[in-house]
């Protein structure tokens, strides 16, 4: 009996030991009160031999059992941290305060967090059967159970929450060219060109390394330390300690936070008229009303006078029609990722071939210019559009022809440059057509200045030639100058 016993047993059991003894542990605590209290009367190892007293009753028992416990725990305490962390508490490697610690933080995890995170979801009673734990329900009970902690610790912390951000950031942009890739040469679905990709290539490689990641930790860190220490510019945020009270303020303002887990964790609020797929995934969503609302800021200027659809504007109509009527899936996501390609290669095309009418005035040009400038700073993700002084205060009968011009390539309520860079294809898109849409403008306005200026030679030298002749031929020659 006594070898059975001392014998390696199954890890079900050890674990079903370890869970009787954590809760032995929390009624003491509430007997007691005090944690200090309990800190210097009990210890992980008498509540071991306490609780085998208790069920078996003889101490022959008890010593076998307890030494069964260890055999197994020696055994398996590599393959589970649940047995790696109970063996630190038994060898009271960490004291009972911090196995108090323990307990609380994985009761917090095991409820339902209704508590003011980061944007935590509106439907939070369909959490409330189940134990759901996320980085912003994680940050919570970091902060509930340690406090205001020591400067090392704060440091670390913030850290590791920004390496969450940038690993999920990462995983997305690993998946990209397998993606792009699948998509080459696939009918129906337009291929990203050659040069494009050459020259985005090239500029990525010459970019510093927080610019390629497409997140600066630093950055975020410093934006999300002033938030919670509420420090003026060019304090040391490194000497400053963050209180609960601080972290979940700065959890609720930081915006790059806020949008890097609403995106993934929260479907878009959706506008009158828009359907929402229950099946969907959040990303999904998100992508779908970008092509939806970016097509439906595009139609007006696709249509002619007549008020019949262009044949781009009803091929993209027949694409979006059926994306809607498909299921949910990779299928599905990888449609709506080449038809938000196709509508902004056509809007582009649209724009360039407006500007290179022959009868449009100098001043149109300079206009669309400027609006082409503008559709850049949407795509580099800008927000002067936001806060522009002839949209405040101010109806829609009191803007000016460029506010409404403005207003149309936001997509409500947020700006479609934005969504965008929030998709799971925000980098490759951003990037290329960004690039594209300054190599239009750079070379257009190259043009336009080298048009002025041999006009303005030309005229000049014409002048220069007249005034260098003789009053009656000076007539003769303006006059056949005005005729020309």
């Amino acid at each position: 009996m006594a070898d059975a016993l001392l014998q390696v047993r199954t890890v079900g059991w050890l674990l079903g030991v370890i869970e009787q003894l954590y809760t032995e542990v929390e009624v003491r605590q509430r007997k007691m009160g005090d944690s200090l209290a309990i800190a210097g009367k009990i210890s992980m190892p008498d509540i071991t031999f306490a609780y085998f007293l208790q069920k078996y009753g003889r101490k022959n028992l008890v010593d076998e059992y307890v030494g069964s416990l260890v055999n197994t725990l020696e055994r398996f305490r590599e393959e589970d941290a649940r047995l790696a962390t109970f063996d630190e508490f038994l060898s009271e490697h960490w004291d009972i305060g911090i196995v108090l610690g323990y307990l609380q933080g994985s009761n917090l995890a095991l409820q339902a967090a209704v508590v003011p995170c980061i944007d935590y979801p509106a439907r939070t009673s369909e959490a409330n059967a189940q134990p759901f734990i996320c980085l912003r329900k994680a940050s919570f009970i970091a902060d509930a159970v340690l406090g205001i902690r020591n400067e090392k610790t704060k440091e670390r912390f913030l850290q590791l929450l920004c390496t969450e951000l940038h690993r999920i950031e990462a995983s997305i942009t690993a998946a990209l060219p397998a993606i792009w890739n699948s998509m080459q040469g696939e009918e129906g679905h337009p291929t990203v060109q050659a040069d494009i990709l050459g020259l985005l290539a090239r500029s990525e490689k010459d970019l510093p390394e927080t610019a390629r990641q497409g997140i600066s930790l630093d950055l975020i860190l410093e934006e999300f330390m002033k938030a919670a220490t509420q420090l003026p510019d060019g304090s040391d945020t490194a000497a400053a300690h963050v209180s609960l009270d601080g972290f979940m303020t700065a959890s609720m303002t930081c915006q790059v936070l806020r949008d890097s887990i609403r995106v993934r964790e929260v479907k878009p609020a959706l506008l009158p008229g828009e359907a929402e797929d229950a099946d969907e995934s959040p990303q999904s969503v998100t992508l779908a009303v970008v092509v939806l609302r970016h097509f439906d800021a595009m139609l007006t200027a696709w249509l002619p006078l007549t008020l019949e659809p262009s044949p781009a504007a009803s091929k993209h109509q027949s694409e979006i029609q059926k994306l809607r009527a498909e299921r949910g899936g990779v299928a599905k996501l990888k449609g709506y990722v080449a038809l938000l390609q196709s509508l902004m290669a056509t809007c582009f095309q649209f724009m360039l071939s407006t500007m290179l009418e022959p009868d449009t005035a100098p001043d149109q040009v300079e206009v669309r210019l400027c609006r082409a400038e503008d559709a850049v700073l949407v795509l580099m993700g800008n927000p002067y559009l936001v806060a522009d002084p002839a949209l405040r205060g101010t109806s829609t009968g009191g803007l000016t022809s460029m506010g409404i011009a403005r207003t149309r390539r936001l997509a409500p309520p947020l700006r479609v440059g934005g969504l965008a860079a929030q998709a799971a294809v925000w980098r490759q898109l951003r990037t290329s057509q960004e690039q594209m849409a300054a190599l239009i403008v750079q070379h257009k306005w190259r043009l336009i200045v080298q048009e002025r200026k041999a006009k303005q030679m030309l005229s000049d030298v014409q002048r220069a030639s007249i005034s260098s002749l003789s009053p009656r031929h000076q007539g003769r020659e303006a006059q056949a100058h005005m005729l020309a």
